[in-house]
């Protein structure tokens, strides 16, 4: 969600492939990965970081954007990454 510019809609038929791309998204012999994908997306959604923009006819989410809140949080972890990382590069690690 990272990617997307402030108030950019997102089509959620593209968000599941930009996940399923990078692997967030998980099969499961019982859901497929829209399903699941779609679950994630209205998960974010009770939890008020994704606001729905528009919906189908059979109330699955359609497009969406992310909250401003968090795209401003996100933008202010993004800043400390790169302040670190310009200062002491050799000081980060990554975690698996």
């Amino acid at each position: 969600m990272g990617g997307f510019p402030e108030d950019y809609e997102i089509y959620v038929s593209r968000l599941i492939k930009l996940w399923t791309a990078e692997g967030f998204i998980k099969p499961t012999r019982s859901k497929s990965y829209e399903e699941s994908a779609e679950d994630y997306l209205e998960d974010l959604v009770k939890r008020s970081l994704i606001l729905v923009t528009e919906r189908k006819s059979n109330g699955k989410i359609k497009s969406c954007n992310v909250h401003d809140l968090v795209r401003d949080f996100r933008v202010l972890k993004a800043r400390d990454y790169i302040h670190v990382e310009q200062h002491n590069p050799d000081s980060l690690t990554i975690s698996q």
